[in-house]
């Protein structure tokens, strides 16, 4: 007789194995495109987009060098939440970190297919519907980050850290307007 855990283990290696021997298929026919989530696909139907006269905490201006802070124009902003933004020196692109709702810890939002970086482009003065970064083939949680020419630089949860319980800061470049060649910073930095 097995017992709960025996089982369990048992379970997870056969449905590994159905779900490997599934993507075997026939080598000789192409693989279709994986169709990822939209950022709307996964915000909760009961979100609300937060405008500046329901904030609870707006902003407060202690400088006249700078005007009223409004929302960004286009279709970055949404139900779900968009954070830490960069802009590159030139204004035309914009990063961010987005998640589909705050309420879902961590490790979950690891899995949604949709938290992480995104970026929009300004194209004749119009932001484009924004993109998710794809820095990893794994399963990872990429957020912060900041630009340097052609590198971003971010952190990162994922397996490989030098530091198992926290986030790894990473690099990728650009390439023919894909990032790409994403690794770890090194250790001098990470440990």
């Amino acid at each position: 007789m097995l017992n709960l855990k025996t089982y369990t283990r048992l379970c997870l290696f056969l449905a590994t194995i159905v779900i490997l021997l599934g993507r075997c298929g026939n080598p000789t026919e192409p693989e279709p495109p994986v169709e990822l989530p939209t950022r709307g696909d996964k915000i909760p139907s009961d979100a609300v987009k937060i405008t500046p006269d329901m904030d609870r905490f707006p902003p407060v201006l202690h400088s006249d060098l700078w005007q009223e802070p409004v929302p960004m124009e286009g279709p970055v902003n949404t139900a779900g939440a968009e954070d830490a933004p960069v802009i590159t020196p030139d204004g035309n692109t914009f990063f961010f970190f987005f998640t589909p709702d705050l309420k879902v810890p961590p490790e979950k939002q690891l899995l949604d297919s949709v938290t992480g970086i995104w970026w929009s482009k300004k194209v004749n003065g119009t932001w484009s519907e924004p993109e998710r970064i794809i820095l990893n083939d794994d399963i990872a949680l990429d957020g912060p980050l900041c630009i340097q020419g052609n590198t971003l630089w971010f952190a990162s949860f994922r397996v490989g850290n030098y530091r198992n319980d926290d986030g790894d800061v990473y690099t990728a470049v650009l390439e023919n307007g894909k990032w790409k060649n994403w690794q770890n910073a090194g250790q001098l930095l990470n440990e």
